[in-house]
């Protein structure tokens, strides 16, 4: 219910702005993730590959929060593992817009935003303070 609700208003939206007012609300309001549930699994997800142990087999992958604006709310979530960025170095703007292209009837996006993101030492001191 939730999700077809904000499915109806985020369509209404050009993709890369939905996504930039998803993570910033994220970010403001991280105790959102309650509505997906408790963050603490059952034993029987535990997964151990070499020196890692994940408390759960899936991982959120980088490039959904670039900038790592979203990191409390994503960690309340019962991710094995969360991966932020998408970063370069120093900061850039990536390609021109539209650059983020939905296709509806394949429950797809194509992205070629081209690593837009505020820049390695912006990411470790957001990493750092959390």
């Amino acid at each position: 219910m939730i999700y077809d609700l904000f499915k109806f208003a985020a369509f209404k939206l050009d993709p890369e702005t939905i996504h930039h007012f998803s993570i910033k609300g994220l970010s403001y309001f991280p105790l959102a993730s309650n509505l997906f549930g408790s963050s603490s699994l059952d034993e029987k997800y535990k997964v151990s590959i070499g020196e890692l142990d994940w408390s759960f087999p899936v991982g959120l992958a980088a490039g959904l929060d670039k900038n790592g604006e979203a990191l409390e709310f994503f960690s309340r979530l019962p991710f094995g593992a969360i991966e932020v960025g998408t970063v370069t170095p120093k900061a850039q703007a990536g390609n021109e817009r539209p650059r983020l292209f939905r296709y509806p009837e394949e429950k797809s996006l194509r992205n070629r935003m081209g690593f837009n993101n505020d820049g390695a030492d912006a990411l470790e001191k957001k990493v750092a303070n959390y």
